[in-house]
């Protein structure tokens, strides 16, 4: 994941997002940092950011343009197709 790359590029701070999203700095750094994270804090730390999500798992340099749900994978190259759907809980 690249949140710490979007928060950069946002002109945000680790901070800075804990504190719009309520939370300490420290929560927010384990999450970042950790394997743990949901899909939840994913989602919010990109409405946060005013990001789409997949620009916190790659950059838009590695997205391809003509397809708004493909990009390459940074680490082998593969073309990857993302379907996002709303669920309601």
């Amino acid at each position: 994941m690249r949140i710490k790359e979007a928060i950069k590029e946002s002109g945000s701070s680790v901070g800075d997002l804990a504190q719009k999203m309520g939370v300490s700095r420290q929560a927010i750094s384990r999450q970042i940092n950790g394997a743990n994270i949901t899909v939840g804090t994913v989602q919010r730390i990109a409405e946060v950011l005013g990001v789409p999500v997949w620009q916190l798992f790659v950059s838009s340099d590695d997205f391809i343009k003509a397809n708004a749900n493909d990009f390459r994978c940074p680490h082998c190259g593969k073309k990857i197709r993302v379907n996002l759907s709303k669920v309601d809980e």
